[in-house]
Parts: structure tokens; C-alpha cells; sequence
């Protein structure tokens, strides 16, 4: 942080999931998609279609050796697929 952290900077909620749908509730129009890097939590697809009613699209992440830097991050190739 480039400051003080203040209370009221502060969000907490009960694990990734239930931040995801309240942040895509607020963020999104119902019927939107969003980009998801994959893989991902299964769940996911239920919860975020039933909860913020958005459309999910997977994008794979770089794969191939775990100790790679680039292991688990996007690619602009994989955005525009």
C-alpha cells in the first residue's frame, strides 16, 4: 500500500467464491460474460451463472513446468482465442 490502510478499505467475506459472486453481482449486467483463467474451482460455473447470472468463458493458463515463472499466467494468445 502507498498509505495507511483504513477500516473502511476493508472487505471481508467467507472464502473466494462469495467474493467473486458479490464482486461480478455489482460489477455485472445480468447475461454478461466473464473471463475466468481455467482451471478453476468447478463450482464456480453454478455459483456465478445462479448468484450474478454471468456467462462464463475459460481461459486456459500457460501450463508446463510448475517452477516456470510464466507457469499458471495468461497469455495475450489465450485472450484472444
Amino acid at each position: 500500500p502507498t498509505g495507511a490502510v483504513r477500516p473502511d478499505d476493508l472487505v471481508c467475506a467467507s472464502g473466494l467464491t462469495s467474493i467473486l459472486s458479490n464482486l461480478f453481482y455489482v460489477l455485472c449486467e445480468p447475461g454478461e460474460t466473464v473471463l475466468i483463467p481455467a482451471p478453476y474451482y468447478a463450482a464456480f460455473d453454478s455459483d456465478l451463472r445462479a448468484f450474478a447470472e454471468v456467462e462464463i468463458e475459460q481461459v486456459p493458463v500457460e501450463g508446463g513446468d510448475i517452477t516456470s515463472p510464466n507457469y499458471g499466467s495468461l497469455s495475450v494468445a489465450a485472450l484472444d482465442a
